[in-house]
């Protein structure tokens, strides 16, 4: 059991590494920049100065809630993790993800569709939610959306604020889907 979960955070990093090599074109807009990813008890953050890993460390949590999280935050503050902005990326075993095709409108007429079509897609449960276009043509899109409950969001918003830190990104696996990926 104990290999498992070594080989798991050996797997766990490396997809940390690669999602944030997709997304380095953002990070090298700033010069220093902290990213967290939370995988089951695991907290993995980061530092990155200009699109290059600086710092990374993993921080076990005894239990996955606020008060945890904001001890966690404190430590890392301790260790060295002190830009008070924080890029999180969110994964959660309740995050939910669909792939539709939409007929063709504007870019902000299927922003607009998607909104209404949450409670359809994702039922009546507070969600924070993006998405992605895959592919577009003359008949329409194909769009993978993302959903992740506002609950969820919320613990690692005030877990951070109390921490003295602020979450000014949450990315979820869609923000880092490569716009010529198709369904399958």
């Amino acid at each position: 059991m104990e290999s498992v979960l070594e080989e798991w955070k050996v797997r766990s990093k490396n997809l940390l590494k690669n999602v944030i090599n997709r997304g380095k074109s953002v990070l090298q807009k700033r010069r220093v920049y902290e990213i967290a990813i939370l995988l089951g008890d695991t907290l993995f953050m980061c530092t990155m100065q200009e699109g290059r890993f600086v710092k990374q460390k993993e921080y076990r949590l005894e239990t996955v809630d606020e008060t945890s999280l904001e001890e966690v935050f404190c430590r890392a503050k301790k260790d060295g993790f002190t830009n008070n902005y924080l890029w999180w990326i969110a994964t959660t075993s309740s995050e939910k993800i669909k792939i539709r095709k939409y007929p063709y409108m504007t870019e902000e007429e299927l922003s607009e569709t998607l909104y209404w079509e949450e409670d359809r897609l994702f039922g009546n449960t507070p969600i924070e939610s993006s998405y992605r276009i895959l592919s577009q043509n003359a008949e329409g899109y194909e769009v993978i959306v993302s959903a992740i409950p506002k609950d969820y969001v919320d613990m690692i918003v005030n877990a951070a604020k109390k921490a003295g830190k602020i979450i000014s990104k949450i990315g979820t696996v869609v923000d880092f889907f490569n716009r010529s990926c198709t369904s399958t």
